[in-house]
């Protein structure tokens, strides 16, 4: 009898010991989850890595804790530790929109802007965006088509227009320090021109010259016929309203504007969006309505968003 009951206990024991939900509870998750309440993400990475080399680590990881980890790195720019982490969150929960999403983050944060747009197109096949920094990148990812080939520029007898570029940086920058008080404001900040430097300009016009090549915005320099100066500038980007494709915006230098330049452009402007691009509908802040009315208006659209 004794016998009998001891081999019983044994067996009891041993099944108690392999069953999966007697194992004891990887303190991997825990520790990664406090290691980021503390901000530390050292602590954190070495969780994560601890936790990768489990067995049940697609069972016992958190998604959402994943993607916090991931996400912090990426802001901290440590983009390759960021990378490791969403994608094996991907690999532990392919079902999740949320491991979608930030892989396009990645990419786009690393100026990966065609594999921002694979990982971003089967995430807005499951939900819509409710954060307002993917809002803002899904507008700017699907501005325009793959396809679409932007135009080369614009020929009045009075104008013509060119994408701007680094090379335009003198004239530019001679162009804007000369009708400073004139523009202030012009494109909706009140802190531009205000002291910028020739560099500053340079660095703004490189920084055109990879977004239309990219094309999530295209911006065009306003030359004299003889492009012997820089007259104007055309913004066209995603439009921050949602109501709207594109959002436009023109400015003339001073002597231009006395001239009549001002309105001529707007008409022309006008006039090839809607012969030459995609878009159906287009805002110009500062013209169809004041820039106040476009920022309150702003303001109460993104508060339907998290930030």
């Amino acid at each position: 009898m004794k016998t009998m009951v001891l081999v019983l206990w044994t067996l009891t024991m041993a099944f108690a010991t392999s069953s999966p939900a007697s194992q004891p509870a990887d303190p991997a998750p825990i520790l990664l989850h406090n290691a980021l309440q503390d901000g530390d993400l050292d602590e954190a990475m070495m969780q994560f890595r601890r936790m990768k080399k489990s067995d049940r680590a697609p069972k016992i990881s958190n998604v959402d804790l994943l993607s916090r980890l991931g996400n912090l790195l990426l802001e901290s720019g440590q983009y390759g530790k960021s990378r490791q982490v969403f994608e094996t969150n991907r690999k532990w929960h392919p079902a999740e929109a949320i491991t979608l999403r930030d892989l396009a983050r990645y990419h786009y944060g690393s100026d990966r802007l065609d594999d921002a747009r694979r990982w971003m197109k089967p995430y807005l096949e499951m939900e819509s965006p409710y954060i307002l920094r993917d809002v803002i990148m899904m507008k700017r990812l699907n501005f325009v088509a793959a396809e679409f080939d932007p135009p080369r520029g614009l020929r009045h007898e009075r104008f013509l227009l060119e994408p701007l570029a680094a090379r335009h940086a003198e004239m530019d920058y001679e162009a804007v320090t000369g009708s400073v008080e004139h523009l202030t404001g012009a494109i909706g900040r009140r802190d531009w021109p205000g002291d910028l430097t020739l560099e500053e300009d340079r660095q703004a016009l490189r920084g055109h010259e990879w977004e239309f090549e990219q094309k999530v915005g295209f911006v065009y320099t306003v030359l004299n016929p003889q492009k012997t100066a820089v007259i104007g500038c055309v913004y066209i980007y995603p439009s921050r309203l949602d109501d709207f494709d594109a959002e436009i915006v023109t400015w003339v230098t001073a002597p231009e504007f006395e001239r009549g330049t001002d309105a001529l452009l707007l008409a022309e402007v006008k006039a090839w969006l809607a012969e030459k691009w995609p878009f159906d509908r287009v805002v110009f802040p500062g013209r169809d309505l004041s820039w106040g009315a476009f920022f309150d208006t702003l303001d109460k659209q993104d508060r339907k968003y998290i930030h």
